[in-house]
């Protein structure tokens, strides 16, 4: 699973938007160097990620939500196998309470 760099996210959109770094640094209300900061960053605040949601009009967090739905899946066939495991254990204990009150009986 790949896994996201915000910075870099951030730094892309911000590009893409046209907008210069000292004025996107002004309006997150940090230092003009901080945006190179920023943009070395992996991850966010959740407060930050918003903050920056808004200034660039665009949806970060959909990419979030992607690596999310990624674990989701492999979590879900995990469970699938487990609940399959689950059921033959339950019918093997079924057989050995049988076999035990036969034997129990003689």
């Amino acid at each position: 699973m790949d896994e996201i760099h915000m910075g870099k996210k951030v730094r892309e959109v911000t590009i893409k938007r046209g907008m210069r770094p000292p004025d996107l640094a002004k309006q997150m209300g940090i230092h003009k160097q901080g945006m190179h900061h920023i943009w070395k960053r992996k991850e966010f605040h959740t407060k930050t990620l918003k903050k920056l949601c808004r200034i660039l009009d665009y949806d970060f967090f959909q990419h979030l939500a992607k690596v999310d739905m990624a674990q989701m899946e492999e979590l879900q066939k995990k469970n699938a196998a487990l609940e399959n495991e689950i059921a033959l254990l339950k019918r093997e204990n079924q057989l050995l309470v049988q076999a035990n009150n036969w034997l129990s009986k003689r």
